[in-house]
């Protein structure tokens, strides 16, 4: 090893020569030059750059193991979980270290991340893996916490703070443009900040479920009474489950809801529950695995969820639920306006459901 590359703490602190060993990274992986405009790919043998590589490692390892255990006892994980998170992040600062102090507002304004800044972000992004791995996390959560991480690096470097200091509100502002609630958000910044315990954590999908319970946006038009009394000799014998069908097939629980599948639905706790006190509907109940090759109605998608020994609804059973209830509204085309009906539905809904519900 070349002592040009020796960390010599009694010389140099800890974000001096780990700043300067981020640049030797770089280039010696893509070719960049240093300040001085040496290229250590082609100055260096393939053993010397090896060799640099893996010392600039062994000096990192002491200070990643630092913030595994910091991050162990604070969100209780156990022994095993540990190893896993010290791997994962072991392997991210491996890959992505070569971009340490590298950001542009940091340049520009002279700034640099202290080391366990810059490891503190990449275990938050390491216990996002390991939280995937675990849980098996639907597909929209994991895509959303892809837009999540992304927000946040964009608001961080546009507005030049540092990425704790990136608010929820700040990011709901920043996905005007998608459709992730607000509640949505505060849950993935839970996740995104890996302050909660693996066995801790909410159900992934409670966001989902909160859609449910707490329809939002109700709308107020007032239903005139022949209409009314039609819907409610329609809907009097409706089970839980149908409601909720109707309700996710027409959107009234918000997109997101709406997208999924039959399938990617099966099995879903909530929705279990509902089978289960539905008539028919614990025969129709099944315990095995569930594979989605298209979540979300996306028949383009390259996205897929495999989910082990879980309990699911029959697919059978959902679709027999959809024809069931369009034969109902389609008998209702005697009795009242179909547009009278249409304009009055979501809102006719979603009182029914705060009600019983």
């Amino acid at each position: 090893m070349r002592a040009e590359f020796l960390f010599n703490k009694e010389v140099e602190g800890k974000e001096v020569y780990f700043t300067k060993a981020a640049t030797w990274v770089d280039s010696t992986r893509n070719g960049s030059a240093l300040s001085n405009g040496r290229c250590l790919k082609v100055e260096l043998s393939e053993a010397e750059q090896q060799e640099l590589l893996e010392y600039i490692m062994e000096q990192l390892m002491p200070e990643i193991k630092t913030v595994v255990k910091y991050k162990k006892k604070r969100t209780s994980l156990d022994e095993y979980k540990a190893e896993e998170l010290e791997a994962i992040l072991s392997m991210m600062v491996f890959e992505d270290f070569h971009k340490y102090n590298k950001a542009k507002h940091l340049a520009d304004k002279q700034k640099k991340y202290t080391i366990s800044a810059y490891l503190e972000h990449k275990a938050r992004e390491a216990m996002r893996k390991m939280l995937i791995q675990e849980r098996s996390l639907p597909v929209n959560v994991i895509r959303n916490l892809k837009y999540l991480n992304d927000a946040v690096l964009a608001l961080a470097e546009e507005q030049e703070i540092s990425c704790d200091e990136v608010s929820a509100e700040m990011v709901y502002e920043k996905f005007s443009d998608k459709s992730i609630s607000y509640k949505m958000i505060l849950s993935l910044m839970e996740l995104y900040h890996g302050n909660i315990s693996i066995e801790e954590m909410e159900n992934p999908d409670e966001c989902l479920q909160n859609n449910m319970d707490n329809p939002e946006n109700i709308i107020s038009d007032e239903i005139d009474e022949k209409t009314k009394n039609a819907l409610d000799q329609v809907f009097m014998d409706f089970s839980k489950m149908e409601l909720y069908i109707l309700m996710k097939e027409f959107g009234f629980f918000g997109e997101q809801i709406r997208s999924m599948t039959a399938k990617e639905l099966s099995y879903k706790d909530y929705f279990v529950s509902m089978a289960r006190e539905d008539r028919d509907g614990e025969k129709n109940i099944e315990f095995g695995n569930v594979h989605v090759k298209h979540p979300g109605r996306n028949t383009a998608a390259d996205d897929e969820i495999f989910v082990e020994s879980v309990y699911y609804v029959k697919e059978k059973f959902y679709s027999n639920k959809v024809a069931k209830i369009k034969k109902k509204l389609a008998g209702l085309k005697d009795k009242v306006s179909m547009a009278e009906m249409e304009g009055c539905l979501e809102a006719y809904c979603m009182r029914l459901w705060k009600e019983k519900y």
